[in-house]
């Protein structure tokens, strides 16, 4: 307990200063990074420049730009903020269109303002079948086609232990993180067959492969999520789709910044 409190504390760092981050995993000496996984928007995490070489951030607003995703189109749900938002932000920054899906409608709206055209708000509340169906749709009226589907939307969930779980919050927990993603993936595949295939990413987690990161309920449905990745994969590689999730350890995002320290705004 101490030793993960510890580990905790180090995603405290995590701004937009990659050389605290290096730091924080150095004291750890290896042996805590899965814990210190910082959420960073993509702006530190390596250098813009070497000397001797012209400044891109000097024409880009200090990020490196590649252009990877130039010409793709991505739907994002849970976009509004944490690793949706910064998802969003690096996708647009590496040429995607994106849209992006939540419920949260200010932080969508200041989303627009930032990325122009390049981004599309949608209100989606993933626990409703209508709205998931609503932005696969929204996605191809508004850019043609839908290349990448990112199922990022959850909450932490009901907290309790294996003997006193109820069957509201299972299926509450369950509906928001595995059958939201199995929706997406039933409403975005038939159009990804259509253009010859894509990319769908399920964010599952560190709490879905080991013990004590996360409520049981939380922990089932992310390791729901990392099977089901592998059971779709196989069956949608033939149409050139490939099925992928990620699992990340304690990221300083809303869902866990009361537990770990950081002020909800500042993980946002």
């Amino acid at each position: 307990g101490q030793r993960l409190l510890q580990h905790a504390q180090g995603t405290r760092i995590m701004g937009r200063d990659a050389s605290a981050a290096n730091e924080v995993l150095r004291q750890l000496n290896g042996v805590g990074k899965p814990f210190a996984l910082l959420c960073f928007h993509g702006r530190d995490l390596e250098p813009l420049h070497r000397p001797g070489q012209s400044n891109p951030a000097q024409q880009t607003g200090g990020f490196r730009m590649s252009g990877r995703l130039k010409g793709k189109v991505a739907l994002i749900t849970g976009a509004a903020s944490g690793i949706g938002r910064a998802t969003a932000d690096l996708f647009v920054r590496e040429g995607a269109r994106v849209v992006a899906a939540d419920i949260q409608e200010d932080k969508g709206a200041r989303m627009v303002e930032e990325h122009g055209d390049n981004l599309k708000f949608v209100r989606c509340n993933v626990m409703q079948e209508a709205d998931i169906r609503n932005a696969v749709d929204t996605t191809v009226s508004a850019f043609g086609r839908i290349d990448v589907l990112f199922n990022n939307a959850g909450a932490p969930g009901a907290m309790e232990t294996a003997d006193a779980i109820t069957t509201e919050s299972f299926d509450n927990v369950m509906h928001m993180h595995l059958l939201a993603a199995m929706l997406g993936m039933k409403y975005a595949v038939p159009h990804m067959r259509t253009s010859g295939g894509g990319s769908i990413i399920s964010t599952a987690s560190i709490a879905g492969l080991q013990n004590g990161f996360g409520p049981i309920l939380y922990s089932v449905a992310k390791g729901a999520i990392v099977h089901m990745t592998k059971l779709a994969a196989a069956q949608l590689g033939p149409s050139r789709i490939r099925v992928n999730c990620i699992c990340p350890g304690l990221i300083a995002t809303p869902i866990f910044a009361v537990g770990i320290g950081p002020a909800t705004q500042v993980a946002d």
